[in-house]
């Protein structure tokens, strides 16, 4: 693509699967902005498949499951838990992640200045340079690693997070 000349967009991913919390916060109260973002997205991927996540602890194993299905970009719309467990099935992957921030405080997609625009992200997306990002791991003797990309809390933080925490 070059804007110089102005010719179209190639898409960049043959694939991307857009998963979804849908209890999060702007998707909760706006669910057209998901569709919304999928037309937005066109530009940057030739399909864009809609996941839903099943439930709590369900999106890592899904994002792992597309990618191993042949999604090379996954689009991580929720808020920063929805993140942090996709996170978990496409560490040490080459799949591409790119983020939709739909929660209340988004802290990656801040802190990458995507910002938290919803629809803003999804526009701007293919304008986006791929970056790799080095994440941290955490694990405990007998428990699988757990990996996170911004920060990870122990103690009394991880006790008031866990109590703040939505059910959902």
């Amino acid at each position: 693509y070059n804007r110089s000349w102005g010719f179209a967009p190639i898409a960049r991913f043959q694939h991307a699967s857009l998963i979804y919390n849908p209890f999060a916060g702007k998707l909760a109260r706006h669910p057209d902005l998901l569709h919304k973002a999928a037309a937005l997205l066109q530009p940057l991927a030739a399909s864009v498949d809609l996941v839903p996540t099943e439930g709590p602890s369900t999106a890592g194993r899904q994002a792992a499951g597309c990618a191993a299905a042949g999604s090379d970009l996954i689009l991580a719309a929720g808020g920063d838990g929805t993140l942090n467990e996709i996170i978990q099935g496409l560490a040490g992957s080459d799949t591409c992640l790119g983020i939709l921030p739909a929660g209340t405080a988004n802290v990656l997609a801040v802190e990458t200045r995507i910002g938290t625009d919803f629809l803003r992200a999804a526009r701007e997306m293919k304008d986006f340079d791929d970056r790799r990002i080095a994440l941290g791991r955490f694990q405990r003797a007998a428990d699988p690693p757990r990996y996170f990309a911004v920060m990870a809390g122990a103690g009394l933080d991880a006790q008031i997070v866990r109590r703040v925490s939505s059910p959902f």
